[in-house]
């Protein structure tokens, strides 16, 4: 969703549903910006004549590498009610009920988990012009990124002046993070000669979600996005010993880095230990914690009898 003029906050009719699981029997290969994603969206009738019934049919699947959690599913756009002239939905007692689901990444031996959505629309009485309305749909999940990469520190004395870039693996996911400082980093009297940078990047289609979007209330899931879009929870694990501060002011080893140009680039101060060696590997894991939410529409053309 790299238009931003779809905003999420203009939601106009929102129904959700539970996302449910079943498996899909080809595993996917896992490439940039996967997560979950929406293979199809659209009726099961070719044709839809006023006053019928039509089944409108999300299909998703999770390619990423960790399991999508608090799936919530909105369909909005068409103007729906009680009224035979607009479109009612006759599946389910409480289709506005915002509910939670899981979708379970695959592996070498499970397969990626497939959700399907149905929702069973009466098409509204239109006269004598056939017309056509257009149905979007938004896909909301909670999701996580983990990059690992490696530095070393190198005491003054032993400093060649030689450094190479640090690489960067990531979990398959929309987030994606680089390690941008190069290594070794020369110290001094226990004090790093630079800093350790990131740069967070949204490779997906969609919009990241600051995690606290998630409201659950009496086990139900809803996202509320207002003043959270656009922004990730990224932490650098300090198990290491080397304690990480991040430089925008926030406390300590957890930043959060705002995507509104699809990238952001966080740096953090590091605190060496008392016993530094001369020469020390420091592995870096790095987690990036967000909701993420992915658009779809479809066009349901209505003909009059």
């Amino acid at each position: 969703m790299k238009n931003k003029s779809k905003r999420l906050g203009l939601i106009l009719i929102a129904l959700t549903v539970i996302i449910a699981g079943c498996t899909n029997g080809n595993g996917e290969e896992d490439v940039d910006g996967d997560g979950v994603r929406i293979t199809s969206f659209d009726s099961d009738s070719t044709s839809i004549v006023e006053g019928q019934s039509t089944n409108l049919q999300l299909r998703t699947i999770n390619e990423g590498d960790v399991d999508a959690e608090n799936v919530v599913v909105r369909l909005f756009n068409l103007p729906m009610g009680d009224s035979d002239s607009v479109w009612q939905v006759t599946q389910g007692d409480d289709v506005t009920t915002h509910q939670g689901g899981t979708l379970r990444a695959g592996d070498d031996d499970i397969p990626a988990e497939e959700g399907e959505t149905t929702w069973t629309l009466d098409a509204p009485e239109i006269g004598s012009q056939d017309r056509d309305y257009s149905a979007h749909t938004r896909l909301y999940y909670m999701y996580s990124t983990e990059a690992n990469s490696d530095l070393e520190l190198v005491e003054d004395d032993e400093w060649d002046g030689v450094q190479t870039d640090t690489g960067t693996s990531n979990t398959a996911g929309p987030i994606e993070i680089e390690v941008q400082s190069r290594s070794p980093i020369r110290y001094f009297d226990e004090e790093p000669e630079e800093s350790l940078c990131l740069d967070i990047r949204n490779e997906g289609d969609g919009t990241p979600l600051n995690p606290d979007a998630l409201v659950q209330e009496d086990g139900n899931d809803r996202w509320e996005t207002d003043d959270y879009e656009d922004e990730v929870e990224v932490t650098i694990d300090d198990s290491t010993g080397v304690e990480f501060e991040s430089q925008t002011g926030e406390d300590g080893n957890t930043v959060t880095a705002s995507l509104t140009q699809d990238r952001d680039r966080q740096c953090f101060d590091m605190d060496l230990p008392g016993d530094i060696s001369i020469r020390q590997d420091v592995p870096l894991s790095i987690t990036a914690d967000y909701g993420y939410a992915i658009d779809d529409s479809t066009t349901l053309s209505v003909e009059s009898r």
